[in-house]
């Protein structure tokens, strides 16, 4: 917000509104561009130890979101986990998403 000289957020907002320009300059300032299979293994391993056996004993179907999901590295981990864990695709759903179109 110093760099474009903008007061407060509402003015940012209303610049991201207004000019497509400093929006997409924004998206690529906020976005990281960063994605690999198994990243941060430690997390994905407490996932596929504890988290999703958890829920997979407590609810007939998980949903499961992956946002800022780059190329998919991360979600297609998600589905390899799934897949080691047998769980049956019709018990999870998976969603991948990102807001930069590149």
């Amino acid at each position: 917000m110093k760099k474009h000289s903008l007061a407060d957020y509402q003015a940012a907002y209303e610049r991201i509104k207004s000019s497509d320009q400093f929006k997409r300059k924004f998206l690529q300032h906020m976005t990281i561009n960063t994605t690999e299979f198994f990243r941060n293994k430690e997390n994905f391993t407490y996932l596929q130890e504890n988290i999703l056996p958890s829920l997979l004993n407590k609810q007939q179907k998980v949903k499961i979101w992956s946002s800022a999901a780059s190329i998919g590295c991360e979600p297609y981990t998600m589905a390899i986990i799934l897949q080691e864990l047998a769980i049956n695709p019709r018990r999870y759903q998976l969603l991948a998403t990102d807001i930069d179109p590149a």
